[in-house]
């Protein structure tokens, strides 16, 4: 039961936790928190049942189960364009792959370093003894938390690069490798023979590396095309800056052609009325003025 429970807390942070971090950094349809407080429950309650049966059953359930609850939330609950959502699921199937290869990694370490503890690793694990699965459940759950974030804020800063045919090009070469690298690991050596695994292998990578690779000419064009957006809209706003300047010195020059008739009209009404002495004060008033504002 103590195996269960470690796996079946590292399945819920599996399902939660990134789903939690898409709804800070991403846009997603307005739901109230309570919502997302009663989906998180239910989920929690709904997968009890994995504390009290083997984990290797949990596993395989769980298996068959997180990818299409992750295609549901990403797919239901953002509001990101399609291409974006198609992405950000593809990193979830890699960030999975990837937590799990290193949490495997660190337990042959301790295994090497402690093998009386009999330390089972990746899927074997799940199969293994008690520790083994507490201690893989446990990095799984360290790796997430402290790579997750990383991994999408550095999404969100880039994420002008990301369309469709870029993930097509840089995606499905990776995701292909992994799923035939796979399946020949699977099949009994005696049911093929290695000239033709040689040969076969031979054309899938050269396919496979030649749409990485108008992939990486893709990246560099999309990255050129963004720094040229950058740029002019760097001129637009200096543009605009350069405007609004313009028009507060306007809007000044206005002003004074305004004080400025103001005082030519109050001058020749004092002339006209032969007020001379309150005309040249009115001068010296508006020089002393004029040499307290320059200060």
């Amino acid at each position: 039961m103590i195996a269960g429970l470690f796996f079946y807390i590292v399945s819920i942070f599996n399902i939660i936790y990134p789903f939690h971090i898409f709804l800070k950094l991403f846009s997603h349809k307005d739901f109230s928190p309570l919502f997302f407080r009663v989906l998180w429950s239910f989920y929690a309650i709904s997968l009890l049942w994995m504390i009290f049966v083997p984990v290797a059953k949990s596993a395989v359930f769980l298996s068959f189960m997180i990818y299409p609850l992750w295609s549901f939330h990403i797919f239901f609950f953002f509001t990101e364009d399609l291409p974006f959502r198609i992405f950000l699921f593809f990193i979830f199937i890699v960030n999975m792959i990837f937590v799990e290869a290193v949490s495997a990694g660190i337990l042959v370490i301790l295994n090497f370093i402690f093998p009386q503890l009999h330390l089972a690793v990746l899927y074997v694990a799940l199969r293994g003894n008690t520790i083994s699965i507490a201690l893989c459940s446990i990095f799984q759950i360290i790796l997430n938390y402290l790579f997750l974030p990383r991994l999408f804020h550095f999404i969100q800063r880039f994420r002008h690069l990301i369309n469709l045919k870029l993930f097509l090009y840089l995606g499905i070469p990776v995701l292909f490798m992994m799923i035939i690298g796979n399946l020949f690991m699977s099949i009994p050596s005696p049911s093929f023979s290695y000239g033709w695994f040689v040969i076969f292998s031979v054309i899938i990578s050269a396919i496979m590396w030649s749409m990485f690779h108008q992939g990486m000419s893709l990246l560099k064009e999309l990255e050129k095309h963004h720094l040229k957006e950058k740029h002019q809209q760097m001129l637009l706003e200096e543009e605009i800056k350069h405007l609004h300047l313009l028009d507060d010195e306007y809007q000044k020059l206005y002003r004074w052609n305004h004080d400025t008739s103001n005082h030519l009209l109050a001058l020749s009404l004092l002339i006209e009325q032969k007020k001379y002495d309150q005309a040249l004060s009115y001068i010296h008033t508006l020089n002393t003025s004029r040499e307290e504002t320059k200060l």
